[in-house]
């Protein structure tokens, strides 16, 4: 029987043959492995524009040695060397990248790294609320005009070069053609920045424009009285003097064009005793104003 003290031997021999070849030479690559350069502790009056892109992380590579399969592990990963901004720096100076902050397993080392210094150029920045613009062009079908042009929001915070900033007092987007459009539209707008080194807080507008027809007037003649007593309060027949009236009303065409069918005029209030003189109104559609209504007062008699 063998002892236990063989068996942890051979165990221990083992394992220092496993370890003596995962390290070993032949068991260990190099290889590049990408990584992204993100500055801390910016100061909020200070803009990085150079390099370009900076505060949005640069690009750095990286090349380590170790265990193939550790290094094949890391290679598939995201990786972000933190890069400390430091206090009280000047608008342009030096620093020197240290890639210790990545942390990487005791099993593998850093060969070489790139870029291992940089220049950062910074200038003083601003933040400002400015509003938007949104011109028009084109023509909407005949018979239509534009209403409202609501945007939402009004507004954007643009976030720059100080002196960029100041001389900006709106963003202008690109014309909204109307051509063709005979209803009310909701578009959502791209916003773009004014330069590279400007930024927004919203990329996305939305627009609501409202097309109405346009407003006519129409004159309907000889419009007929409704003769319905039971209006005035009176149980007998009546008859209007004069007869018909000349309505004037005001609306959308497409509206005015059916009204006529359905225009009722009658007498405003009730009438305790006959002849006597009553004043008139319209029944019309909610989209129609009454302009006039000529003659707007007509004498009340007992039907004979």
């Amino acid at each position: 029987m063998v002892s236990n003290s063989g068996i942890k031997l051979v165990s221990l021999a083992l394992a220092l043959l496993l370890e003596f070849y995962f390290y070993s030479q032949d068991n260990s690559t190099t290889q590049l492995i990408s990584a992204v350069l993100e500055f801390q502790n910016v100061p909020n009056n200070r803009l990085i524009i150079d390099p370009p892109s900076a505060e949005g992380g640069l690009p750095a590579h990286i090349e380590v040695n170790g265990p193939k399969s550790i290094v094949q592990q890391i290679s598939q990963g995201f990786h972000v060397v933190k890069v400390p901004f430091p206090d009280k720096a000047p608008f342009t100076f030096p620093i020197d990248i240290k890639y210790e902050s990545l942390q990487l397993p005791p099993s593998v080392r850093i060969v070489s790294a790139k870029p291992a210094r940089l220049t950062i150029r910074t200038v003083e920045l601003l933040r400002k609320e400015v509003p938007i613009v949104i011109p028009t062009e084109g023509t909407l079908p005949e018979g239509f005009e534009l209403g409202a042009l609501k945007i939402f929001p009004k507004t954007v915070i643009a976030r720059g070069p100080l002196q960029e900033i100041q001389k900006l007092e709106s963003i202008t987007l690109e014309p909204l053609n109307l051509t063709g459009l005979g209803d009310s539209s909701r578009f959502e707008l791209r916003v773009k920045p004014t330069s590279d080194l400007t930024s927004l807080n919203i990329n996305i507008v939305s627009v609501e424009i409202d097309i109405k027809e346009k407003s006519i007037k129409k004159e309907f003649n000889s419009v007929e009285i409704t003769q319905d007593s039971g209006i005035l309060g009176l149980g007998s027949k009546v008859a209007f003097t004069p007869a018909v009236v000349k309505v004037i009303l005001s609306g959308p065409k497409s509206v005015l064009d059916q009204a006529e069918s359905s225009l009722k005029i009658i007498p405003e209030d009730s009438i305790k005793a006959l002849p006597g003189k009553v004043k008139l109104k319209a029944l019309v559609d909610e989209k129609i104003i009454v302009e006039k209504i000529i003659p707007n007062e007509v004498t009340v008699k007992a039907a004979e």
